[in-house]
């Protein structure tokens, strides 16, 4: 865990403080002058896709207060999506229109989970909610000792969502009730359930895939993921697809990896573009990723974000969507199912 430190002198430099360590300097921005105007394309987004597609309509849009890093999820009447200022939104799924809001205060990143007619997610204030679905009550919330940055997964009425201190929380959504957790983390990310009693946790800023035994809440192992570091570290989301479990490497990674849940090890990896931020399976046995490109300055690279769909079986990239340089993709996301995709 740590911070960054932003000084200005002549340019802009960004150095990262871990507790412990000495800063590390990871970029500096020159100051200039840069115009955009239509002859600079690469610079800004822009919306010709939908004259290309001409059939894709957009059914609703909603401008929320903050930036959207999280994903939405839906219980198939609403859209549950937090924000970047830390207020949870719940919108009619047909309209868009606003049935409640919750403000947490601070922003909320991880993914909320919605099961029962309960709402799980976790905010950077440190807390784990659990709100009503219809009416935007708070049913509960459990305070931790950090951002809780993970997001929520909910399995047989109890949710399982990680935190900044290393820890993820087990709770009863019917009772309320913090009913265990798993300790040693470094900071986890996602859950994949495997069965009652075996699960994969990402996690980031971390080179290993833990394995846990949700029933005894315990860690019973790890997988080392290859040519990849404790610092730049940075597993995600899973889908499985037969004995297989795919997993998309985010942050400064371009890489899906492949992994055998019988032998729980790495068997295979695919390259694709700058950052896949998230990985969804379809109908069809298709993975699909939503490559977001890095940033303007990154040391590990800058590109336009990309749209991949990939056979499971094969393990092949199959068709690749471009877009330009500039635009910001949201995660894939994609219905129960299997045969439409949400982007």
């Amino acid at each position: 865990n740590g911070y960054s430190i932003i000084s200005v002198t002549d340019s802009i430099r960004f150095h990262e403080k871990r507790i412990g360590e000495n800063a590390q300097h990871w970029l500096s921005l020159p100051f200039g002058t840069k115009t955009y105007g239509p002859s600079n394309e690469a610079l800004r987004p822009d919306f010709s896709v939908n004259k290309e597609y001409k059939h894709v309509k957009r059914h609703w849009h909603r401008a929320l207060q903050g930036g959207i890093y999280s994903t939405p999820v839906t219980d198939g009447k609403s859209l549950f999506i937090g924000d970047d200022i830390g207020c949870m939104y719940a919108l009619d799924l047909r309209s868009g229109k606003t049935l409640w809001t919750f403000p947490t205060g601070m922003r909320i990143v991880g993914s909320p989970a919605v099961s029962d007619g309960v709402v799980v997610f976790g905010s950077a204030n440190y807390n784990i909610y659990g709100l009503d679905a219809k009416t935007g009550n708070e049913l509960w919330h459990i305070t931790t000792n950090q951002a809780v940055m993970g997001a929520a997964t909910i399995h047989d009425g109890v949710a399982y969502i990680g935190g900044g201190d290393g820890r993820m929380f087990a709770i009863d959504i019917h009772t309320f009730k913090e009913v265990g957790r798993i300790t040693n983390f470094t900071s986890p990310r996602y859950i994949h359930f495997l069965s009652d009693e075996k699960a994969y946790v990402t996690q980031i800023w971390d080179n290993r895939i833990f394995i846990v035994n949700p029933k005894k809440y315990q860690i019973t192992g790890y997988i080392e993921c290859p040519d990849m570091t404790m610092e730049s570290g940075s597993t995600e989301q899973m889908v499985q697809y037969g004995k297989y479990v795919y997993v998309n490497c985010w942050s400064y990674q371009n890489r899906i990896l492949k992994i055998d849940t019988r032998t729980d090890s790495i068997v295979d990896e695919l390259t694709v573009g700058i950052q896949p931020q998230s990985l969804a399976l379809d109908c069809n046995g298709k993975l699909w990723t939503v490559t977001d490109g890095g940033f303007d300055g990154s040391p590990y690279g800058y590109e336009a974000p990309a749209l991949y769909r990939i056979d499971a079986e094969r393990f092949e990239i199959e068709k690749k969507f471009d877009f330009r340089l500039g635009d910001d993709l949201s995660e894939v996301q994609i219905n129960r199912a299997g045969d439409t995709l949400y982007w």
